[in-house]
């Protein structure tokens, strides 16, 4: 059962990361790519500082994040966004204990050399 929901959670995740991007790309949408991810259930927030992509996932999904298939879909868009590394931070660990702890980091060239 919880792979199931880990899944389907993979899949929402994933799907609206992709139609997110898709939307930063038409005019018509004022939405840049910080704000793409924003708007996504799966995160709280992101920012780039340092050519580092930070993403604080949503407490109560990030246990079920795919962070490997997310990455990729992010890694492509490294360039246009000028970051060339992606840290996921551990929201749980910070609003109770207020301090930053990463859970996985992704350098993007090295997506690229596989």
């Amino acid at each position: 059962m919880a792979v199931r929901i880990v899944n389907v959670v993979g899949l929402f995740v994933i799907f609206g990361l992709c139609s997110a991007l898709a939307l930063g790309d038409q005019d018509e949408k004022d939405l840049n790519f910080l704000d793409s991810i924003k708007n996504l259930e799966a995160f709280q927030d992101a920012e780039i500082q340092d050519q580092v992509l930070v993403l604080w996932p949503n407490p109560e999904t990030q246990n079920f994040l795919d962070f490997e298939r997310v990455s990729k879909a992010l890694c492509a868009q490294r360039a246009r966004n000028k970051f060339l590394v992606i840290w996921l931070m551990d929201s749980v660990h910070f609003r109770s204990t207020k301090e930053y702890r990463m859970i996985e980091s992704v350098n993007c060239l090295g997506l690229e050399a596989e």
